[in-house]
C-alpha cells in the first residue's frame, strides 16, 4: 500500500482495521514540500494518510475535522502565510508540531524520513 494524500474539501477516508494508516494532517505547507513527500513515498511500502489543507484551503470545519482524526498534525510556522487563527488553535493541540526555525522538524519532510528510519 502506499501513502494517500487527502485534500480539503475531499471527503477523508474511513478507517478500515485491516489497513491501518498513521493520519499525518500538513497545515499551511508548500505544494513543493508535499511534492517531495510525494515521490519519497512512491520509492516506499508506507501506510499514511495525509491531509493537506494549504495556503489557499478554506473549509475549516474540514480542517477540524482532519484534526480531530489525526494521529499527528504538522503546523508551518510561518507568521506570514495566511490561516493564522486556525494555526494558532491547532498548534495548541497535544498532537501538533510547529515546523521551522527553532525546531527539530523544519520541513513536513524531516518528520517523513525520521518516521521511514525508525521503522
Amino acid at each position: 500500500m502506499t501513502a494517500r494524500f487527502i485534500t480539503a474539501p475531499d471527503k477523508l477516508p474511513v478507517a478500515d482495521p485491516e489497513e491501518v494508516h498513521q493520519k499525518i494532517l500538513i497545515l499551511d505547507s508548500n505544494w513543493h514540500d508535499i511534492e517531495a513527500i510525494a515521490f519519497l513515498c512512491m520509492t516506499q511500502r508506507v501506510k499514511y494518510d495525509f491531509y493537506l489543507f494549504g495556503p489557499t484551503s478554506i473549509d475549516f470545519n474540514w480542517l477540524d475535522h482532519a484534526a480531530e482524526e489525526a494521529d499527528v498534525i504538522l503546523v508551518n510556522g510561518d507568521d506570514t502565510g495566511r490561516h493564522q487563527d486556525a494555526k494558532a488553535k491547532i498548534s495548541k493541540l497535544k498532537k501538533s508540531t510547529v515546523m521551522g526555525e527553532g525546531s527539530n522538524i523544519k520541513f513536513p519532510m524531516d518528520f517523513v524520513v525520521k518516521q521511514l528510519e525508525d521503522k
